[in-house]
């Protein structure tokens, strides 16, 4: 009897070792809100995590400036900006440093930082 619950305890000793050492799902893409108001986007700057998915959730809130669609050329995306509905930009920086978003004329602008 001492056997077998000695056995059980190295089978459950092992498991939990084995298990212990797997290395964690990665969380779930870096999730940013950003609004395109009056003053521009808001926030002017993103700090984001380089390798890791970002999701950009845009929601432009004015149809009082030019930034009627988003520009971010280092990752070959423009999106419209539909006025009051929110558009999802998905993509993963892999260069660390900093990049512009941008309104489609260029005068509208933020920076997104890949650490």
């Amino acid at each position: 009897m001492k056997t077998i619950i000695v056995a059980g305890l190295v089978v459950i000793g092992s498991i939990t070792a084995v298990v212990g050492c797997q290395k964690s799902a990665p969380a779930g893409p870096q999730t940013v809100k950003v609004a395109v108001t009056d003053a521009g986007f808001v926030p002017a700057q993103v700090d984001v995590r380089s390798g890791q998915p970002v999701v950009l959730l845009v929601t432009r809130t004015t149809d009082e400036t030019c930034a009627k669609e988003i520009v971010i050329a280092d990752e070959h995306i423009r999106r419209e900006l539909p006025l009051n509905q929110e558009v999802r930009i998905a993509f993963t920086p892999e260069k660390k440093g900093e990049m512009k978003y941008v309104c489609g004329m260029d005068m509208v602008s933020g920076t997104l930082r890949v650490e």
